[in-house]
């Protein structure tokens, strides 16, 4: 008998370093490999559920696409039907040495944080006249309050832009030569705000003591609302729930509490303390022994009567439940979920025995030839690891820049 399969679902990762063209193409560039910058791997336990549900995991040059076996029919729907909420968790993981070099992070500490995604949320924009699904938080819009850093990112009025020197102390305008800005292609691009705290197993609060000598409280809550028990302390004799503490007596000295995950699912997390929302939490599984990029969890939610359960938009999944949901079916989407990582951009500065040229607006940094050209000259473009951060004063105000040496 012949097996039929179709693709469920595929995730695809632009990165500026290896294409700048302004759009994002509806089909792969034959030249295009973001596989040769990262690595994306399932995690065990949604192995297991790759086999459950006769499903295959297929590396692609951007990325990779989950297959589904079908059944032939009238809607031809997956072969195991999904009809329970399911989650498929992926790790992005660094493959070339110079990616943080190249790629728009910010040079702020982040340790202990990674990037995360899933599909709850429906982020969906226009390019060039095609819809593309994106599972990157939206860009933020401008914020006059905020302290932005090298890098940052910004949406305003359907155009993105980029800090390219600080301070900033003006909003960016479009199709406005700014010093501080530079605009950028109009994408999702991922961000500062797609990061989350991680631990492996175990989630450590060290924080003020708000009550001395009282009761602390943790609470753990998955994506969905849902409490989760992280069962009993290690305390011999006593049984005490592991989200159980007591602030010191002294107010001077933190309260310091370990919440431990052993055998729960890799999954994000809200964590609280007496009702206080302390933020999300993702918990990697401790015995897997990553440390990875990004995480990608992709979620099926069956229709459920509940309006306080939280489900993936109807358009946002990778099935289709068909035209009735009192009788919902298990078609295969075929959906392609975006994500893009934008370059770093530096100012040129080209150095010869007789004379230091700077080119005037910041270039990302690329493997295609930046199209420098002074006097005449084609410049040659600079070799990704060496940036340098550079402070100085200019009119009373300290700037701040980051730099390519480029010697001729």
């Amino acid at each position: 008998m012949t097996q039929l399969f179709a693709r469920l679902f595929e995730v695809r990762i632009w990165h500026d370093y290896l294409f700048l063209e302004n759009s994002i193409p509806e089909h792969i560039p034959a030249e295009y490999k973001a596989n040769e910058l990262i690595n994306i791997v399932p995690s065990k336990r949604t192995r297991d559920i790759l086999k459950a549900y006769n499903l295959i995991y297929k590396p692609t040059q951007a990325g990779f696409l989950i297959v589904s076996r079908i059944q032939e029919g009238e809607f031809n729907q997956t072969f195991t039907q999904f009809d329970e909420r399911i989650k498929l968790t992926f790790y992005i993981q660094i493959k070339h040495p110079s990616f943080s070099i190249f790629t728009n992070q910010s040079l702020q500490n982040f340790t202990n944080q990674l990037f995360y995604f899933d599909n709850l949320e429906a982020n969906t924009i226009d390019i060039n006249g095609r819809s593309h699904h994106f599972i990157s938080n939206p860009i933020p819009g401008f914020n006059a309050d905020h302290i932005y850093n090298m890098g940052d990112l910004v949406r305003e009025q359907n155009d993105v832009f980029e800090v390219i020197d600080i301070p900033i102390i003006e909003a960016p305008i479009s199709n406005v030569v700014q010093d501080t800005w530079a605009q950028a292609k109009n994408t999702q691009y991922i961000t500062n705000s797609d990061r989350v705290p991680y631990g492996a197993g175990v989630f450590r609060f060290n924080g003020p003591n708000q009550n001395p000598g009282q009761e602390a409280l943790f609470s753990v809550k998955n994506q969905f609302g849902e409490n989760i028990e992280l069962g009993l302390q290690n305390i011999p004799g006593e049984e005490i729930p592991s989200e159980k503490a007591v602030y010191p007596n002294d107010p001077e000295v933190n309260l310091k509490h370990s919440l431990f995950f052993g055998g729960k699912t890799e999954a994000l997390y809200s964590i609280f303390l007496n009702n206080e929302d302390l933020g999300p939490f993702y918990v990697l599984p401790a015995r897997e022994n990553i440390t990875p990029l990004g995480v990608i969890e992709l979620f099926h939610t069956p229709p459920t009567e509940n309006e306080d359960i939280p489900a993936v938009p109807a358009h946002f999944g990778f099935i289709d439940i068909g035209p009735d949901p009192e009788n919902p079916l298990s078609i295969p989407r075929g959906i392609v979920y975006n994500l893009h990582f934008k370059s770093r951009m530096t100012f040129r500065r080209f150095i010869s025995s007789s004379q230091v040229n700077i080119y005037d607006r910041p270039l990302p940094l690329s493997r295609a030839f930046a199209g420098v050209i002074i006097n005449g000259k084609k410049m040659p473009d600079p070799d990704v690891l060496d940036i340098q951060r550079e402070v100085d004063v200019v009119d009373n105000q300290t700037r701040e820049r980051y730099f390519s040496n480029v010697y001729i």
